[in-house]
């Protein structure tokens, strides 16, 4: 028999539980508030968010759901089979099978390639059918129709050119056939009912440890009603926090991919001034600037003015080294020439993407460390300002 001490302690419990997993809700409902809707053109590396149509073409063919044998791009299919009689009747899970396909978002300006594993679908298509003692239920995404999706857009491993939503450890990967209105009011309200009831738990466990004595004064009345503008004070204070350390995360990830890319070719110029010192003696500007190039280590800059500069210093050189080594066929056919002109083509649509990618995370980070409330935890917590390309920090 549980002892009136035991209850308080599970209201407790159950009141952490409860906080925990609204505030969990209540931050993806942030999160989605947080990301802009981007267009299949205008789409950056990073946390993105879609609202598209669900297309497919020859090279990514639809599926086929195994109940109706409709196109689709993803299934969730389950066969259940009655066991037991009377109450002890029950529905098993005799088969349970997800399937899904590469596809297409396309809106107005374009289309992306969406890779859907590791995605949470909620699916907007629902069939089920029941033969004697069996029952089988198939949940699907169809072609044609339009879905909301946030994920991660990253460089499309077969084409290095373009961006892929993907799923990504650190970011999470929802596509629902919901708008997004209604996403957010369903995360809203679970997040409200869920803050109700920990706010209840938390002033029974209050009111039930003043009393525990057998004496309730009204000063007891009043700090156990003080929980609850308490609890919610901690409670609000949590979600400005994450939020502002997930803006600050998304900022620090960016520069740091472009820190990567900048490292990788920071190594390919030692080798390539060894092959053309001989060959441009002459070219003693051109030489100087690959020296200087050689000796700029990415990993020493303090700030994204720097990088920029590194960036523009990096195509003005490799321009002009391309236009002088069309004269030297040895040059040209060389193969740390070919690929080093490979590595540094395709390197530089990326850092376009990572620099759109930072630009627009850092401002984004920089407003809200700016805005009430979020300006008390900032200076609370010391986040600092990110800076913007073309600026020293």
């Amino acid at each position: 028999m549980f002892t009136f001490a035991g209850i308080r302690t599970a209201s407790i419990i159950a009141a952490l539980l409860l906080l925990w997993l609204s505030i969990r809700t209540v931050k993806f409902k942030r999160l989605i508030e947080a990301v802009p809707t981007s267009s299949t053109r205008g789409l950056s590396f990073g946390l993105s968010e879609l609202k598209a149509m669900v297309d497919v073409d020859d090279d990514h063919p639809p599926l086929r759901d195994p109940l109706k044998n409709e196109k689709c791009v993803a299934f969730d299919y389950k066969v259940e089979e009655k066991r037991g009689s009377g109450k002890n009747e029950k529905w098993r899970v005799i088969e349970h099978r997800q399937e899904s396909v590469p596809f297409w978002l396309e809106d107005n300006e374009g289309k992306v390639l969406v890779q859907p594993d590791g995605a949470k679908i909620e699916y907007p298509q629902y069939h089920s059918e029941r033969e004697g003692e069996r029952r089988y239920t198939v949940r699907f995404l169809d072609t044609f129709v339009n879905v909301y999706c946030l994920g991660f857009a990253g460089l499309d491993r077969d084409r290095p050119d373009r961006l892929t939503i993907q799923k990504d450890e650190a970011s999470p990967f929802l596509i629902s056939g919901n708008e997004e209105e209604d996403i957010v009011l369903d995360r809203g309200a679970r997040g409200f009912a869920g803050i109700a009831l920990t706010l209840g738990l938390f002033l029974f466990a209050t009111t039930a440890l003043f009393a525990a004595d057998g004496g309730f004064s009204p000063d007891n009345l009043i700090l156990s009603a003080l929980t609850v503008p308490f609890v919610l004070l901690i409670y609000t204070g949590i979600l400005h926090y994450n939020d502002i350390v997930f803006l600050k995360n998304r900022v620090d990830r960016s520069a740091a991919n472009i820190d990567t890319i900048l490292q990788q070719r920071h190594d390919l110029w030692p080798n390539l001034e060894n092959v053309v010192k001989a060959s441009l003696a002459h070219e003693k500007q051109l030489l100087k600037a690959i020296a200087q190039l050689r000796n700029a280590d990415p990993a020493e800059m303090n700030s994204s003015g720097q990088a920029d500069k590194l960036m523009q210093f990096e195509k003005k050189v490799t321009n002009a080294l391309q236009a002088r080594i069309e004269g030297y066929p040895d040059l040209k056919n060389n193969e740390v020439i070919q690929t080093f002109m490979s590595i540094m083509a395709e390197t530089e649509n990326y850092l376009s993407l990572l620099r759109n990618s930072y630009t627009e995370s850092a401002m984004i980070y920089n407003t809200r460390i700016q805005s009430f409330p979020d300006v008390i935890l900032a200076k609370l917590f010391r986040f600092r300002e990110a800076a913007q390309f073309g600026s020293e920090a």
